[in-house]
């Protein structure tokens, strides 16, 4: 599995006017090829693996356990 996250946390006035708040995006993909273009812009960054997420299979796919999971490696 290949992920990319990407954060936009600054969000300027002009842009709240409109409606725009700070997100958080998340892509999965099967391999990195799926990811296209966005491997290569900067805004996109891989998240690292870890041993202490949960493996994501077709017999379970909490979506949420998996990014606490990431969350609390980025607490810690």
């Amino acid at each position: 599995m290949s992920t990319l996250r990407q954060r936009e946390a600054d969000i300027s006035e002009s842009e709240r006017e409109i409606g725009k708040s700070p997100s958080h995006w998340v892509l999965f993909a099967r391999n990195q090829k799926d990811l296209g273009n966005l491997v290569s812009d900067s805004r996109w960054q891989p998240i690292p693996e870890t041993k202490s997420a949960p493996l994501w299979t077709d017999d379970f796919s909490n979506i949420f356990r998996v990014l606490r999971a990431f969350a609390a490696r980025k607490a810690g």
